[in-house]
């Protein structure tokens, strides 16, 4: 947070008069969010909000990218395990898709400023993300749900940070609990300008990674 509010104190001191601010979603982001980085994001939103620049706050779901953490075990053992219920509705996105976004706004501030945009993809679960995989690596990946206890050892093991590990299973608590369900893709639609990426799209394009 504090990064980021010396970033708006100096941009406003350079003399920028709109901001665009890539925060969480509505159900992470808080002052009394249970993750640290939700806490951090409200922080900066406060600033923004009392800046006196003209800003837009984005609120993405869950990133597709976030399964580049799982690159080698789909490449080498054919699956992903990751915190989540195998058929608990999430609705991702493609971080190009929060790009593109971002981009058209600046484009034209005047026609965004003061508002608070939530957007995501076409709502899914991690089973299908599976099953999306399996079809384009021509394999079978398999989806394995671990528990919040196997994935905070994971996660320790592979040398995070603890608050790192705190706010990834804050992330999984909050996704269990529906927060990031709930699918919003009119405005990329009506920003954009076409449907946001799809998670075939996603593997189609990043095949690379995964093999």
């Amino acid at each position: 947070a504090e990064q980021q509010i010396n970033i708006l104190e100096a941009a406003k001191a350079a003399g920028a008069e709109f901001i665009v601010k890539l925060s969480g979603g509505t159900a992470v982001v808080g002052p009394d969010s249970e993750s640290i980085v939700g806490r951090g994001h409200h922080e900066v939103e406060e600033a923004m909000r009392s800046s006196g620049l003209g800003w837009v706050i984005l609120r993405p779901g869950l990133f597709m990218q976030n399964t580049f953490m799982q690159a080698a075990l789909i490449k080498n053992d054919g699956k992903m395990i990751l915190p989540f219920a195998a058929d608990l509705p999430i609705a991702f996105i493609d971080v190009r898709d929060t790009g593109a976004l971002g981009a058209r706004i600046l484009c034209d501030p005047d026609a965004h400023v003061g508002q608070d945009y939530s957007f995501t993809g076409t709502q899914s679960n991690f089973t299908e993300f599976a099953a999306v995989f399996s079809q384009v690596m021509g394999k079978p990946i398999a989806y394995i749900a671990a528990s919040l206890e196997q994935a905070e050892q994971a996660l320790k093991g592979r040398g995070l940070p603890d608050w790192l590990v705190a706010h990834q299973l804050a992330i999984a608590r909050i996704a269990a609990n529906g927060g990031f369900s709930d699918e919003q893709t009119q405005l990329i639609r009506d920003i954009v300008g076409r449907a946001p990426l799809t998670t075939r799209q996603f593997v189609e394009d990043h095949k690379a990674v995964f093999t």
